[in-house]
């Protein structure tokens, strides 16, 4: 996989991540079932990366969570 695509990988998970957690949240908030189905999703977790670290070449697997970064939170929530 080039750079270019483990970038794009990238962006595109924490994108889905975020669109899941949002939906979860609007859910709890508004009583009403979550839109999207855990049985319908199997997209990994975003690296634990900060999004500065994603311009040069990075390793996709990311830090270990002991070393927290922006996307810490997001992982372990």
């Amino acid at each position: 996989m080039n750079m270019q695509d483990k970038r794009e990988v990238e962006i595109r998970r924490r994108a889905w991540s975020m669109l899941y957690h949002l939906d979860r949240t609007i859910s709890l908030l508004v009583g009403r079932p979550a839109s999207i189905s855990d049985a319908h999703t199997d997209t990994r977790m975003p690296a634990n990366l900060d999004d500065d670290e994603l311009e040069g070449d990075f390793d996709p697997a990311g830090h270990p969570l002991t070393k927290p970064t922006v996307y810490s939170y997001v992982i372990v929530r």
